[in-house]
């Protein structure tokens, strides 16, 4: 077993790639809130222009969001590429380890080619890749974590197709599926991420024993994570239909707990809308999740309650599960505030992108807080077998 001295490095630098692809997230609320998802029309060039060598004197207005979203996303798959290289040739020997760097390597020299239909085989073969590596991550937990950045490399590539093919698909009606699928899959890829930090980090190897029923607590974190991610999706779905603000008032909506969806009602909010110009009508359809969007915050900042009470209840004094409880809690409080702020500042640009940028990092404690909770959990089983046998092996000897 790696012993975590030799992860210090990496751990460093799984937590600088972990911060580029918040920044990421940040960036890309950025682009859907004012809506310039499309002032770039065409991809991987821009304007017809190589990304890397389009003319800074055309960064203007929504271009200048647009391409610097681009060109962070690039970064962060270069910086996830160094990450998989790095951990496969320090976890892999003999021809394999030969072999994966030089595939890497191969993919990464592909990036080069200006084809679209280029980058949509490569991430056909991707997802054949995270399926195979998914599979050897569960059977093959001594080398866990190598399989996990392969994940990752493997992740970040279809990513970057997702949105390419977002901008290519939108004049086929394709665009806002693609984009809020393109969405909830950074959050997905920001968790790999975080659970490579975990599996780098000298807790994880010295995890020491916690009482056994700590496993209730997993399961609420299981449930709230999760919901948490439903809450996600529904958030990238306001912000891609330009919906964010179907329902303007707080703490009601239209005067009632749940509002009227009937035509009538629908047509009347829409002439009353508080959106800036340009946005799309709301439906029916909108209402209903921004208020699934309200109402599964408030259950969510409930759940993270109970979690941490169960932290502090069941695990011992001083314990990692502890103390990202209390930042769970910190998150969600803050993340409702600025989810208040949003409507109540007509979603102004830079509230909307903190309450992005607030949500990824309280789904990644969640994350996180579930992959303690279970590493302990089977720590605490082990410990207790190792007990049982031992005292089996005694009572032989004295027999």
């Amino acid at each position: 077993m790696i012993q975590p001295r030799d992860n210090v490095w990496l751990n460093r630098f799984a937590y600088a790639l972990a911060g580029a692809t918040v920044f990421l997230l940040a960036l890309g609320g950025v682009v859907t809130t004012k809506g310039v998802g499309m002032a770039v029309p065409d991809w991987p060039t821009t304007y017809g222009d190589h990304m890397f060598l389009f003319p800074p004197s055309k960064w203007m207005a929504g271009v200048w969001d647009e391409h610097v979203h681009r060109l962070w996303a690039s970064l962060v798959g270069l910086l996830t590429a160094i990450l998989a290289i790095w951990v496969w040739s320090r976890d892999t020997k003999g021809k394999a380890r030969w072999i994966g760097i030089a595939g890497m390597v191969a993919t990464l020299g592909l990036m080069g080619v200006r084809t679209p239909m280029m980058f949509v085989g490569m991430a056909v073969v991707c997802f054949l890749v995270i399926i195979f590596s998914t599979v050897r991550t569960i059977t093959d937990s001594a080398n866990r974590l190598r399989w996990l950045a392969v994940i990752a490399f493997a992740a970040v590539i279809i990513q970057g197709v997702l949105g390419g093919l977002r901008v290519l698909l939108d004049d086929k009606g394709w665009g806002t599926e693609l984009g809020i699928f393109h969405a909830a899959f950074a959050q997905l890829f920001l968790l790999l991420i975080g659970s490579v930090i975990l599996i780098t980090s000298k807790w994880w190897v010295n995890a020491s024993k916690v009482p056994a029923g700590i496993s209730s607590l997993r399961r609420v974190v299981l449930i709230t994570t999760s919901l948490i991610f439903l809450q996600l999706i529904f958030g990238a779905t306001m912000r891609h239909q330009h919906a964010g603000l179907a329902v303007p008032d707080l703490p009601l909506a239209y005067g009632k707990l749940w509002p009227a969806t009937d035509p009538t009602a629908i047509a009347t909010y829409n002439q009353q809308r508080l959106e800036a110009n340009g946005e799309q009508p709301i439906t029916a359809a909108h209402v209903v999740i921004h208020m699934l969007h309200r109402y599964t915050a408030i259950l969510i900042a409930a759940l993270i309650i109970v979690s941490a009470a169960l932290a502090f209840r069941l695990a011992p004094s001083g314990a990692l599960v502890r103390r990202f409880a209390a930042i769970w809690v910190g998150l969600v409080l803050s993340q409702l505030t600025l989810g208040i702020l949003t409507i109540t500042s007509d979603r102004k640009v830079d509230v909307t992108t903190a309450h992005v940028a607030l949500g990824a990092l309280t789904f990644l404690v969640g994350w996180i807080s579930f992959l303690i909770s279970s590493r302990t959990t089977a720590e605490a089983k082990s410990v207790a077998a190792n007990e049982i046998l031992s005292s089996k092996g005694s009572e032989l000897k004295h027999a």
